[in-house]
């Protein structure tokens, strides 16, 4: 045989050993891979179980009507004829393998079976924990605000669509007493799959309140994946003077479109020091009537007289809200604004 013949044939031999090898190893590395696989969405079974249980343990310890959040990351695989709630347990079937929690108590409802992050409702009534898959997701479940009387204050609610369908969302605000206000910037809104809104809460204590007021927030949600209803319990301390204040705390009226006004307001440093770098900003639907507004500077303790200067855009029509705020970077108050544009 040549040197050139078997030149060839030892060619042959190296390329049939070494598609050989590389052919173990991607049977090697594929079932790896599937051993993996199969490891994370046990690993997110379990998560997800353990989330369920602290929150079904939380509202357990809080007690009757209160509640929380959670979100789950539920894995591909569930079978969903064998998971869910069951008495005193909660499982997640994946696999052929069971993952459970047993509880101390009594649970009912259901949990998410669709694959990825899920919001689930977790609440304590009748003595029981109850799961509820949710669509919506907001990011406090309750307020505390102090607020002392004759001054008010902002805050924002965010709430996040975590479903795959758009969302229909309603908001509605009681109040346990007169003294006290508490308003939404939107009542109601839509939110697409994976959208976010923050909305703008007014909390104001009028000069008559005193101690401590309650009210909540009902958010209603409506899709065709889930529909739902929470309240944010709201809570108002309203005893005591905060820094800064101003009257009226919520101001009305009707003016004609393309008109230029006024909004009369007296702000008030209820320290024994002056308050420096004092500056006011106008918000929500009414922001561009007001434009840029003036420093007011420093403030010496007592009350001073604020005129803003408005202008109706010539387009405007119907009712608007937003708040106008004062602020020196650490102390704030808000006057709620509500003004109709009506004919020229």
């Amino acid at each position: 045989m040549s040197n050139k013949g078997q030149s060839s044939i030892e060619f042959l031999a190296i390329l049939a050993f070494s598609l050989a090898v590389f052919t173990g190893v991607v049977f090697a590395v594929n079932s790896q891979v599937l051993g993996v696989s199969e490891s994370l969405d046990s690993g997110l079974a379990e998560k997800a179980l353990g989330s369920l249980e602290a929150s079904a343990t939380d509202a357990f310890v809080q007690g009757e009507g209160l509640g929380n959040f959670t979100v789950l990351n539920v894995p591909s695989g569930i079978e969903g004829s064998n998971s869910g709630v069951d008495e005193s347990s909660i499982k997640y079937f994946i696999g052929g393998t069971m993952h459970f929690r047993s509880l101390e108590f009594p649970v009912d409802g259901k949990i998410p079976l669709a694959s990825g992050y899920n919001v689930v409702r977790v609440f304590s009534k009748n003595g029981k924990v109850t799961f509820r898959p949710s669509c919506i997701l907001p990011d406090i479940v309750s307020f505390s605000k102090k607020v002392p009387a004759a001054s008010s204050a902002r805050d924002f609610l965010k709430l996040k669509n975590f479903s795959g369908t758009q969302v229909s969302v309603s908001m509605e605000q009681q109040k346990s007493s007169e003294d006290i206000e508490l308003q939404v910037s939107e009542h109601e809104f839509t939110l697409s799959p994976g959208e976010s809104k923050s909305v703008e809460l007014f909390f104001a204590s009028l000069p008559s309140a005193s101690g401590k007021n309650f009210g909540k927030m009902t958010v209603t949600i409506s899709s065709e994946e889930c529909v739902d209803s929470f309240e944010i319990p709201v809570t108002i301390d309203s005893s005591g003077s905060g820094i800064l204040s101003v009257f009226p705390a919520r101001l009305s009226g009707t003016y004609a479109a393309g008109s230029e006004n006024f909004a009369d307001l007296s702000l008030c440093n209820n320290s024994e020091t002056a308050v420096h770098n004092v500056s006011v900003q106008a918000s929500g639907g009414i922001a561009e009537w007001f434009g840029e507004q003036p420093e007011i500077g420093s403030i010496l303790p007592g009350c001073i007289d604020v005129s803003a200067k408005f202008i109706v855009p010539s387009e405007a029509s119907g009712e608007s809200t937003g708040f106008f705020t004062f602020t020196d970077g650490y102390n704030s108050a808000s006057a709620r604004l509500d003004f109709t544009a009506g004919g020229g």
